[in-house]
């Protein structure tokens, strides 16, 4: 077998080739370089999806392990249409002091008002949130037959200090 090891992009990839016998096992030891210095900056991925998400099957214990194997130290929560907090995976890692996790949401809901809309507004990040575990979607707002300035404006009245259209032109599919 070929077995990789990587741990996002400030390491190299190694490979080592093991062979394994029925029964056995095959121990694998590597030590990756730093190739990129990054004094200063952190490793964040604003677009995350999980197992919650309509269009991922990923657990988020499975998600944390992933990006903490990848040195992500921010990771924001971007399901469709559901808040979603990584905290108490990145605590059951004992991670809490390499990574943290910020609440996002993206919206994906569309808009039957022609001409102005005619398809749909796009997918919407936005975030910081909070997840409500007792309401509808952990507390998400209501996008759907929503114009999106009144999206915009819930989301800020829901605390979201960003917010970014992600592939506005791509319609509904």
């Amino acid at each position: 077998y070929d077995v990789y090891a990587s741990r996002g992009m400030e390491y190299n990839v190694q490979l080592q080739q093991i062979t394994v016998t029925a029964g056995g096992n095959s121990p694998v030891d590597f030590r990756l370089k730093r190739a990129v210095r990054t004094k200063g900056a952190i490793s964040i991925d604003s677009h995350i999806h999980s197992g919650r998400s309509l269009d991922t099957s990923a657990p988020l214990r499975d998600r944390v392990a992933s990006f903490a194997g990848e040195g992500v130290e921010v990771m924001i929560s971007t399901d469709h249409d559901k808040n979603i907090d990584y905290s108490s995976f990145i605590n059951d890692f004992g991670l809490q002091s390499r990574m943290t996790s910020i609440i996002g949401n993206e919206l994906t809901g569309s808009v039957p008002a022609p001409p102005a809309f005619p398809n749909s507004y796009g997918h919407i990040n936005a975030w910081p949130l909070t997840v409500s575990a007792n309401q509808p979607r952990d507390g998400a707002i209501q996008d759907e037959f929503t114009a999106p300035n009144w999206i915009f404006s819930q989301l800020r009245d829901a605390g979201a200090e960003v917010i970014q259209y992600n592939h506005p032109r791509a319609g509904v599919s």
